[in-house]
């Protein structure tokens, strides 16, 4: 089931027009809602909590109006939803002065502590922590991972985020698939944002030096550590995928003596279980 959200009466219009052209197939239910996301929003996250079923909530506004915290923090209580929400971090930026605008953007981040965003004036400053302070309302209201998106103009400036938040490990891992899939295209180019000193461009080449940086990095040479840990450390920390790791990094690392293996039910070198336990050297 597609539940379409639309205010605008001349998009709508055009929603309209787009869904009527195409042949659904039977199993496809598509209801368009002309009406504000934060007016009808709460109707259907009645029905989810009655039905129990799963949900990707995607949350694309014009700006950054009409789709309040305390509206995603409901989302976030439903066991099975997740959030992918376009946070227009510039349009933010560009208002957050404007005193008029200050129950919007109480609205938008739930909590009065994006005014002391004002007080800083570095542009990176203001921009990871206006992100920061969004990502820990998302993961306070019960998301267990929020990974972020940053999107780039033209310019090779912050025009906004593109956050995914779930309770699922699986989930994490299907949108960061996807992310990966998807080359930058036309004016706009992304990274991953969720570790600021580490951000990664997405390219159709992996940099897998990179990652071998960071993983070595975090976990420190003479480590014990399991093939899980290193696989969540690489998905939740991370802009790298679960299928990076092992044959570009482990098994090359492995070869040059990199690492041992101290336990293992492997059958032969190169693959790495679960269970494997290994020492960085």
């Amino acid at each position: 089931m597609f539940v379409f959200i639309e205010e605008n009466a001349s998009r709508f219009a055009n929603l309209t027009e787009l869904i009527d052209a195409i042949e659904l197939p039977p199993n496809i239910d598509v209801q368009m809602k002309q009406a504000a996301f934060a007016d009808i929003i709460g109707d259907a996250l009645d029905d989810l909590e009655r039905s129990g079923a799963p949900a990707l909530v995607m949350v694309d506004p014009f700006g950054f109006e009409g789709m309040p915290m305390v509206l995603l923090k409901r989302i976030a209580g439903h066991q099975r939803s997740e959030l992918l929400i376009s946070f227009m971090y510039e349009s933010v930026n560009r208002w957050l002065s404007q005193p008029q605008l200050a129950s919007g953007f109480d609205e938008l981040f739930g909590i009065h502590e994006w005014r002391k965003a004002l007080n800083l004036a570095s542009p990176r400053e203001r921009l990871d922590f206006l992100h920061d302070l969004y990502v820990t309302q998302l993961k306070d209201a019960g998301m267990t991972y929020v990974h972020s998106f940053l999107m780039l103009d033209s310019g090779n400036r912050p025009e906004y985020f593109l956050i995914f938040a779930t309770k699922n490990i699986d989930g994490l891992k299907a949108m960061k698939r996807a992310m990966w899939r998807v080359a930058p295209s036309g004016n706009l180019q992304f990274s991953d944002a969720t570790n600021r000193d580490q951000m990664t461009l997405f390219a159709p080449t992996p940099d897998y030096a990179q990652l071998k940086r960071q993983i070595i990095g975090h976990f420190g040479k003479g480590s014990v550590v399991s093939v899980e840990g290193i696989e969540l450390f690489v998905v939740t920390e991370t802009a790298f995928l679960d299928s990076h790791y092992k044959r570009a990094i482990l098994s090359p690392m492995e070869k040059n003596q990199e690492l041992e293996i101290l336990e293992t039910s492997r059958q032969r070198k190169g693959n790495y279980p679960p269970g494997t336990i290994l020492r960085f050297l």
